[in-house]
């Protein structure tokens, strides 16, 4: 059936009627989004403020400074006190064994003249020793420049002067150290023990050139 224009105008007003009276539907609200909006409109009403200076860190050590480290200082090298060769020192504080009766008969003599002389102060080991073959012994003796001339190691030379042939090395020898007039020095021979037992002597002294003007013995038993 056919509507006339005056009832669709009826149904048009009585659907806008209906509509105004039903009930109006409340909007969901979203905290997150709420929340976000409320942060947005806070920080949009600060005021424009002058950003800070950036501060510039600098470390302070706390290690203590450094101290200067210590340098061990090396202590000297001590020198054996014999030597395969004679050699003639400045005399040490060591004092040497006192001389027997028996033996050492240069030992407190004056020797030599006024411009070269000599005193044999003492000698080591003492002499009578007992020793056996294929032994070496080392013997020193302590003598002083008596003469007003010094002893220079390119004048004045220590050299075998007789009895048993038995140092080791050699049998005449530059000295190895200068005494002046009136100092002391030791003159130290090694020698080798002869083969065969018995009492045995070796002489030595010193020479300028040819001239003998100092001399010391040394005396020991092969057992």
């Amino acid at each position: 059936m056919k509507k006339s224009p005056r009832q669709n105008t009826f149904f048009v007003a009585l659907a806008v009627l209906l509509t105004a009276c039903a009930p109006v539907a409340e909007p969901v609200i979203d905290p997150q989004q709420m929340l976000e909006t409320m942060v947005a409109a806070t920080v949009a009403a600060l005021p424009t403020q002058t950003p800070l200076p950036t501060a510039i860190f600098s470390p302070t050590s706390t290690n203590p400074p450094p101290t200067e480290a210590f340098t061990e200082t090396p202590l000297p090298t001590i020198p054996p006190l014999y030597t395969h060769t004679p050699t003639l020192a400045p005399a040490s504080e060591t004092p040497l064994a006192s001389p027997t009766p028996a033996g050492g008969a240069e030992i407190g003599k004056r020797q030599g003249n006024e411009n070269y002389g000599c005193v044999v102060v003492g000698q080591r080991p003492e002499d009578f020793i007992k020793v056996s073959y294929g032994q070496d012994v080392p013997v020193a003796w302590r003598i002083q420049n008596i003469g007003v001339k010094d002893w220079s190691t390119d004048s004045i030379d220590v050299a075998y002067v007789s009895g048993q042939k038995m140092s080791i090395g050699g049998s005449r020898f530059d000295l190895s150290t200068s005494v002046e007039s009136g100092q002391m020095g030791d003159i130290i021979v090694k020698f080798e023990v002869p083969k065969n037992n018995g009492e045995y002597a070796t002489t030595w002294g010193l020479y300028r050139g040819e001239t003998l003007f100092c001399e010391f013995t040394f005396r020991i038993v092969v057992k």
